[in-house]
């Protein structure tokens, strides 16, 4: 008998034991994929779906124009203005959007994340007093809490 380098016997995949009920099947058609939604992972289809929603959002981020010299802060400064209005909690004591603005310098960020609103469908309750939102955007706008499949419904 081959022994791992604990002491313990080597683990064979295809050991079937002498004890075994004769009459019981040796394989079952088993829903793999059940079991691992139930453990909180997800399924190809699942990983699909967030590679379509990680795509949208890495476009949106990176629509600048690559040859200016401020690149860099309109890229980071996209990236802040959507990931406020995913969830002000990201940041430090939930800031507003405007003292946030203040912080990073950019006086326009209420620009940014209404774009955000209007390009990916996506908004916060501290948008709702936007005084630049029409009704229609308010109707087509999703909240964040809904489901995956109401996103990829409006966005793909």
């Amino acid at each position: 008998m081959n022994t791992t380098h604990k002491g313990k016997p080597e683990f064979k995949e295809d050991f079937i034991s002498e004890k075994r009920d004769p009459t019981v099947p040796t394989a079952t058609d088993f829903d793999w994929d059940e079991v691992f939604r139930e453990m909180g992972e997800l399924s190809s289809e699942d990983k699909a779906s967030v590679a379509i929603v990680i795509r949208k959002i890495f476009l949106w981020v990176t629509a600048v124009k690559l040859n200016r010299r401020n690149t860099q802060k309109m890229v980071g400064r996209r990236f802040i203005a959507l990931a406020w209005v995913l969830d002000p909690s990201l940041f430090e004591d939930s800031p507003s959007l405007e003292s946030l603005g203040k912080k990073i310098g950019c006086k326009k960020m209420w620009m940014l994340s209404g774009q955000v609103t209007k390009d990916i469908g996506i908004h916060n309750h501290g948008q709702d007093h936007a005084w630049n939102r029409g009704e229609s955007d308010k109707n087509k706008a999703v909240s964040p809490k809904k489901t995956k499949e109401s996103f990829l419904e409006h966005n793909t």
